[in-house]
């Protein structure tokens, strides 16, 4: 009689050893699934933290366009400039050197509209580095007749957050994503 609840126990033993490694199994994929959506979360995230940025760089220029309307809409804009970093695609306001911006040291700041504009471009471009890649460009149509309009385009990388190996393009992990906005300063 011994030997039969022995015998009973130990398949009882067995069974609830495999039932616990079964549920540890699904835990563990359970688990595995959490830390991929809260990595696509934190990607998502970022992708979002970018492309705000390139809303609020946008209105910023739009902002300053707004304040230096002498310049902006005399028509004395390029037609198209770009702007990388302290660099500006066009000669004129690329060359001027004005400090217009306000500080302690410069508590009276005079510029002439063409040297706002340089130093607001200038600025603008500096801020757009801290998005991956980041560059803008403005275009200004002048049409006699017409009220003059500017397209404000912010260009970043970004990169592709995929949910599987599936929906990801493996030749290619970034895309150069463009905000744009229209200005009539």
């Amino acid at each position: 009689m011994n030997l039969s609840i022995s015998r009973h126990t130990r398949a009882r033993a067995g069974v609830a050893l495999i039932e616990v490694m079964i549920s540890l199994l699904i835990v563990s994929v359970g688990l595995l699934g959490i830390a991929k959506m809260h990595a696509l979360a934190i990607g998502n995230t970022q992708v979002a933290g970018s492309r705000a940025l390139a809303s609020i760089y946008a209105a910023s220029l739009s902002s300053a366009m707004h304040a230096n309307r002498a310049y902006w809409q005399a028509g004395l804009a390029p037609a198209s400039t770009t702007v990388v970093g302290t660099t500006i695609g066009d000669a004129t306001l690329n060359g001027q050197t004005a400090n217009c911006i306000y500080s302690s040291a410069n508590t009276s700041p005079s510029c002439t509209p063409v040297q706002m504009a340089s130093a607001d471009l200038k600025t603008w471009g500096q801020s757009l580095l801290q998005l991956p890649g980041g560059n803008g460009l403005v275009a200004c149509s002048t049409t006699v007749g017409l009220p003059v309009t500017c397209t404000v385009k912010v260009s970043w990388n970004e990169k592709y957050v995929g949910l599987n190996t599936g929906t990801l393009n493996s030749s290619q992990q970034t895309a150069t994503k463009t905000f744009i906005a229209l200005v009539e300063p």
